[in-house]
C-alpha cells in the first residue's frame, strides 16, 4: 500500500496537482470543557496513503459515470481568472515570493511557490493568499473538471455517511446495479442543478461556522492567558497598527500603534511575512477581538 501511495504520488506530481498539505487545528478541552491547547491535524503518510487512494476512487468513479451520462453530482473546481492572478502575485510580492509573469499561473506554478516557502514564516499567508485567489470548489451536474487536482473527471464519492453528496451518487449506482438503468432525473424528487446549489451553498455554511468555532475557541483559551508571549507573523500593516497571525494558533489579532514597543516608527522592519513575539494585552470573545502588543522578533520566551 506505501509503494502504491507513492506511486500515486508521482501521478498527481507529473500533471501538476495543487498540493495546498493540511494546515487543520483541532481544539483539545480540560476536564472543565475549557479549551486547553490546540494541535495541528496529522499529515503523516498514513493520511497521505489515505488521501491518495480517495481522490484515486473518486476520479475512477467519476469517469465512470461520466461515460455512463448518470445522473449525479460531480466535484468540480475552474481554473483562476486573470485578476485574482494579478491579485495573488502582488499578495506574493508583498511576502517575497514571485509568480511566473505574463501568464495565468498553473496549478504547478502554484505549488512550486508553495514549496519554496515551506519553511519560511510566511507560509500560512502564502498559502492562503493561494486559496483566495482560487475559484471555490463546488457540487455540480457537469463534471467540468478539477483544476486543484488537475483532473478531467472528479466527484466526491469516498463519505457516504457524512456527506450528502456522496450519498447521492451511492443512491444512483445502487439504482443501476439493481434494475441496470438509471432515469434520466435521478433516483430522486429533486431537481439536480437545485441539489448541487443547495449541497454547495450547506458546505460553505458548515465551512464557516467551522472557522468561527475555532476562533472562538482561540479567544477563550487566550482569555485565560493574558501577558502570555506567542509566536506570530505580521499579516497586514496599517497606519493603525499591526495584523498579527499567531503560529500555534487558528487566531489573528492586531497589535494597535499605541501598544508599539521600542523607539522609532511603529512600521520600522513590520512588514508582512515578517516573524515576530507578540504579548496577549486583551481579549473580548464576544466581540471577536484579540488585542496584541509587540515585544520582539524571534522565539517566544514563554506562553
Amino acid at each position: 500500500m506505501a509503494e502504491l501511495s507513492s506511486l500515486l504520488d508521482r501521478v498527481r506530481e507529473s500533471r501538476g496537482a495543487l498540493d495546498l498539505g493540511s494546515w487543520e487545528f483541532e481544539v483539545l478541552f480540560g476536564p472543565d470543557g475549557w479549551p486547553e491547547g490546540f494541535e495541528r491535524s496529522s499529515d503523516d503518510e498514513s493520511h497521505r496513503m489515505i488521501e491518495n487512494f480517495m481522490v484515486d476512487a473518486n476520479r475512477a468513479v467519476a469517469e465512470l459515470c461520466g461515460h455512463s451520462s448518470l445522473p449525479v453530482l460531480y466535484r468540480v473546481h475552474g481554473e483562476p481568472d486573470r485578476d485574482s492572478a494579478v491579485r495573488l502575485r502582488d499578495d506574493l510580492e508583498n511576502l517575497g515570493l514571485s509568480l511566473p509573469k505574463g501568464r495565468v499561473p498553473g496549478a504547478r506554478d502554484l505549488s512550486r511557490i508553495l514549496e519554496s516557502a515551506r519553511t519560511s514564516p510566511a507560509y500560512p499567508l502564502a498559502r492562503e493568499a493561494v486559496l483566495r485567489s482560487l475559484k471555490k470548489a463546488v457540487y455540480s451536474p457537469v463534471d467540468s473538471g478539477h483544476f486543484g487536482l488537475g483532473l478531467g473527471n472528479y466527484m466526491h464519492f469516498t463519505s457516504p455517511i457524512r456527506r450528502y453528496p456522496d450519498l447521492v451518487v451511492h443512491q444512483v449506482l445502487g439504482h443501476l446495479e439493481a434494475a441496470g438503468s438509471v432515469p434520466a432525473g435521478g433516483v430522486w424528487d429533486t431537481d439536480i442543478r437545485e441539489l448541487a446549489e443547495n449541497c454547495s451553498g450547506t458546505e460553505q455554511a458548515s465551512e464557516t461556522a467551522e472557522r468561527e468555532c475555532l476562533e472562538m475557541m482561540s479567544l477563550l483559551y487566550l482569555s485565560r492567558r493574558k501577558g502570555g508571549e506567542y509566536p506570530g507573523v505580521v499579516s497586514g500593516v496599517e497606519d493603525f497598527g499591526v495584523f498579527v497571525r499567531l503560529t500555534d494558533l487558528p487566531v489573528d489579532g492586531l497589535a494597535p500603534a499605541r501598544l508599539h514597543y521600542g523607539s522609532g516608527p511603529y512600521t520600522d522592519a513590520l512588514s508582512p511575512g515578517r516573524p515576530v513575539v507578540v504579548e496577549i494585552h486583551s481579549v473580548d470573545p464576544d466581540l471577536r477581538q484579540l488585542t496584541l502588543r509587540i515585544v520582539g522578533k524571534g522565539a517566544a520566551r514563554g506562553v
